[in-house]
């Protein structure tokens, strides 16, 4: 099966970019605080007094990046796109108050422009999206998988028909079949059971192909009797660490 580089872990940069998102109004109402002379800035009984009297804009401005550091540790597509848009939201409320801020000083208005543009670009196209628009990549939401090389039979809607084929790997919620040697490609319906053993007969659905001709599947409903004898092979598994796949 063809490796697709992921993640075993929570990236740690996803935490720092959340915590960024999060302290930013904190940071800003700071900076504004102590540029305004106000002696004790660091105080979040300062912070309250002064929250109440923001404009509407940068109320929900600075909400909505609280909310979106949040959800942005949910590592899905549309946390990603709450991001984005947050950013550029961010971007554009910056360039209406350094035009306003700093009408006459050209060089500031445009560096702080262009850093508020150039954080929103660095970001769309960096290494922090992969995980967020490609759920392949979240491998510590998923059970680990581990190696096996085992002959079985594959039962199809024909109770008569079966199909030889190779467990190459298996995890409590799916499996991956290869075929046998002789044969380049392995065609099998979207629906199978995969006999084991006369204990262990996993009924799976089809989840993807892959460049080696194999098929992955996920298990579908077993009986307990199966679940059970499915943990502790599993169990017996991962007590040898060369088996893990990841």
């Amino acid at each position: 099966m063809s490796a697709t580089p992921g993640y075993r872990r929570k990236p740690i940069w996803i935490y720092i970019v959340a915590v960024l998102f999060v302290l930013t109004p904190f940071i800003h109402m700071m900076g504004t605080l102590r540029g305004a002379g106000e002696p004790e800035w660091y105080s979040p009984g300062v912070w309250w007094v002064w929250a109440q009297h923001l404009d509407p804009a940068p109320a929900v401005i600075s909400f909505m990046l609280c909310l979106t550091g949040l959800a942005i540790l949910a590592v899905r597509s549309w946390t990603w796109w709450l991001g984005m848009c947050m950013l550029a939201a961010l971007c554009l409320y910056n360039i209406v108050l350094i035009r306003n801020t700093f009408a006459d000083d050209l060089f500031t208005q445009m560096l702080a422009t262009g850093g508020s543009i150039l954080l929103l670009v660095m970001l769309y196209f960096s290494e922090f999206k992969r995980p967020f628009l490609n759920q392949r990549l979240r491998w510590w939401e998923t059970e680990p998988r581990f190696r096996v090389s085992l002959p079985v039979k594959i039962q199809t809607e024909n109770p008569e028909i079966r199909i030889a084929a190779q467990l190459v790997d298996i995890s409590k919620s799916g499996v991956y079949l290869e075929p046998t040697s002789g044969t380049s490609t392995l065609e099998l319906p979207p629906n199978i059971v995969i006999e084991v053993n006369s204990e262990l007969r996993l009924p799976c659905h089809f989840s993807r192909a892959t460049d080696h001709g194999g098929s992955a599947y996920q298990i579908t409903k077993i009986t307990r009797h199966q679940a059970r004898y499915l943990r502790r092979w599993i169990a017996l598994l991962a007590k040898d660490p060369d088996r893990l796949v990841r």
